[in-house]
């Protein structure tokens, strides 16, 4: 088996984030497909204090392989929308689909996203006023218009059971098309979910410079929340970032990082069915398990 990762960061020496390029090229040398590069913000809680807020720290995410492909800590007079395009230049997502969710819902994102060469998947919100609209208004009545639909097999998951459809309809009818530069589809994700007698639909818009198919869009939706199930999630869960106290200078981003650096290889040591946590203490308590996980050994 053998491990690769690699985080390029803001707020360091140029040559250290020299470096992280290289290895970020080198890194995506072997690309075969397309991948999913998710954009979000994460708040470190534990680490203001009374001179200062606690960091916000916007990471793309590659929910394949559960790799954090870069991070930058988001100014605190400022927010994620200045913060992505910084972002997006240190990393290289040529061929990729980069999603984010409504607060990147901007026309210069999508044309950022466009000069690198990637495709982008944008949730549409009422912080785009008249584009939601439009778009609720399209899918509200869809007869006899020209859309593709998917319908998904009904899940059961805590509890719950839920059923997901996706449809999809070419852009070329939206008022402010030239604004969204290459825009080709917006998308409905429609989810269906029952919690013992009592049910709830829900609806989420999107907008895509991708051609493709329902099911494909589904894959692709679903796997955004991947940055919050599988990364900010177990950042709190397993290594307890938000409880963490340190405080001092850089320790906070440091430590974010070294986590980071951590997850993707507790996810690729595959030891039967144990979890990253028993993975974690096993390592803590035999050297040998601590060496098979380091070097990626079977």
């Amino acid at each position: 088996m053998e491990f690769r990762t690699a985080i390029l960061f803001a707020g360091f020496s140029s040559e250290s984030i020299q470096r992280s390029k290289c290895l970020g090229i080198w890194l995506d040398g072997e690309r075969e497909h397309q991948r999913l590069v998710c954009f979000d913000g994460k708040t470190i809680r534990g680490s203001g204090n009374s001179e200062h807020g606690a960091l916000h720290v916007l990471s793309a995410w590659v929910e394949e392989t559960r790799l954090t492909l870069g991070e930058i800590v988001v100014d605190e007079k400022s927010n994620e929308i200045t913060a992505i395009p910084k972002l997006l230049d240190l990393i290289d997502v040529q061929g990729d689909v980069v999603s984010i969710d409504a607060i990147g819902c901007q026309t210069d994102i999508a044309t950022a996203i466009r000069k690198k060469k990637a495709d982008y998947l944008l949730a549409v919100k009422k912080n785009q006023e008249h584009l939601f609209e439009d778009i609720e208004t399209y899918f509200e009545h869809p007869e006899g218009l020209e859309h593709e639909k998917w319908l998904g097999p009904w899940e059961k998951d805590h509890g719950r059971i839920e059923r997901r459809s996706i449809a999809i309809a070419p852009a070329d009818w939206l008022e402010d098309r030239a604004k969204w530069l290459d825009v080709q589809t917006v998308i409905c994700s429609t989810s269906i979910r029952q919690i013992g007698e009592k049910e709830t639909v829900a609806k989420r818009y999107y907008i895509s410079s991708l051609h493709a198919s329902p099911q494909r869009f589904a894959q692709l939706i679903r796997g955004h929340w991947s940055i919050e199930n599988h990364l900010h999630w177990a950042l709190d869960v397993f290594f307890g970032e938000d409880a963490c106290r340190a405080r001092k200078d850089n320790s906070p981003l440091n430590l974010n990082i070294l986590r980071k650096f951590a997850l993707p290889i507790l996810h690729a040591c595959k030891v039967g069915r144990m979890s990253a946590k028993h993975k974690m203490l096993k390592a803590a308590r035999n050297p040998a398990f601590l060496q098979t996980l380091l070097l990626g050994e079977k």
